[in-house]
């Protein structure tokens, strides 16, 4: 989904990577894999008002050549 966006650095919610993923993927599914990259370091996150936005960081974009 990153990779295909015109815009890399966009931030997603978790419903739009869930949906984009595959349609059967609950939204939690979504958040606890994105919670889990973000340990990682693979992705950073943002509470903006009632949700959460979603992104891989700039410099791990770069590394991988994007």
């Amino acid at each position: 989904m990153f990779e295909d966006n015109a815009d890399k650095y966009e931030p997603f919610t978790a419903p739009q990577i869930a949906e984009q993923l595959q349609s059967d993927i609950h939204r939690n599914t979504a958040r606890n894999y994105l919670q889990d990259l973000e340990a990682l370091g693979e992705f950073r996150t943002k509470k903006v008002g009632p949700g959460r936005v979603w992104w891989q960081p700039c410099n791990n974009i770069l590394q991988k050549g994007r």
